[in-house]
């Protein structure tokens, strides 16, 4: 289930996962609210928008440990289609912060 792919990354990772309120590790939590909501706390989103805010496409959701990562997209949009040249920008965040960097496509 869920934990055990949990507890797996974590142990992969040398993490200690913990969660507020509570003095408990998450992997021990016997409520399931207090595991999923870890879960969105760790979630690192990266997301393509156009100028008009729009989200244009997904090109990461997951749990990331601290480090450095480099985003690629190939300029297609989530349905698969050529995006249009113009200017986009790529949203990196998660619980605590992000960050927004400006891309140009041009075709």
């Amino acid at each position: 289930g869920i934990l055990g792919e949990i507890g797996k990354y974590v142990t992969e990772n040398m993490m200690r996962i913990t969660c507020h309120p509570g003095p408990f590790n998450v992997l021990t939590s016997p409520h399931k609210h207090v595991v999923e909501n870890c879960i969105k706390d760790l979630t690192t989103h990266g997301e393509v928008f156009d100028m008009m805010g729009r989200l244009v496409k997904n090109i990461h959701t997951g749990i990331l440990v601290p480090g450095n990562y480099t985003f690629s997209w190939d300029g297609r949009l989530n349905n698969s289609s050529q995006a249009s040249s113009g200017t986009y920008f790529l949203v990196v965040s998660n619980n605590a912060s992000s960050s927004v960097n400006k891309m140009l496509l041009l075709k």
